[in-house]
């Protein structure tokens, strides 16, 4: 949506990613605030079928194997993700009931991996919390 919104292209992907799946943090992502601490080839959890632009004046911060743009930042505090930092056990298993259908991977397998609150997936995505909010109250 911030890459739309900001004029870019929005299309389909070549390839539904759905899963757990790294992404690799660009030099200017190693650099930026919101991925402080975190590792530069981060384990993140995916559920889309499109793809997008960097808006003119962006920053590329993070790119996929198959979908190259996974996030960026517009400005100063503008950040687009596209990998789902937010997810609970809950929230994928309801995802999985409501969403699935044709072409989605090996549900055991996506279930299987750990995302809960003692896991370092949970503490990569609070790290990242933190780090936004920092980066808001300057």
């Amino acid at each position: 949506m911030l890459a739309k919104s900001c004029g870019a292209e929005v299309s389909k992907s070549p390839i539904r990613e759905i899963g757990w799946r790294r992404v690799t943090l660009t030099a200017e992502g190693r650099r930026d605030r919101l991925f402080s601490g975190i590792p530069e080839r981060p384990e993140v959890f995916e559920w889309h079928e499109d793809t997008f632009g960097i808006p003119e004046g962006g920053a590329l911060l993070a790119r996929g194997e198959d979908c190259r743009n996974r996030a960026f930042r517009v400005g100063r505090n503008a950040y687009g993700l596209q990998f789902h930092v937010e997810v609970t056990p809950v929230m994928i298993h309801g995802w999985i009931g409501r969403y699935a259908g044709a072409g989605c991977p090996d549900t055991a397998e996506i279930t299987g991996r750990q995302c809960g609150k003692d896991s370092g997936f949970y503490r990569m995505a609070q790290k990242i919390y933190a780090n936004f909010a920092n980066i808001i109250k300057d």
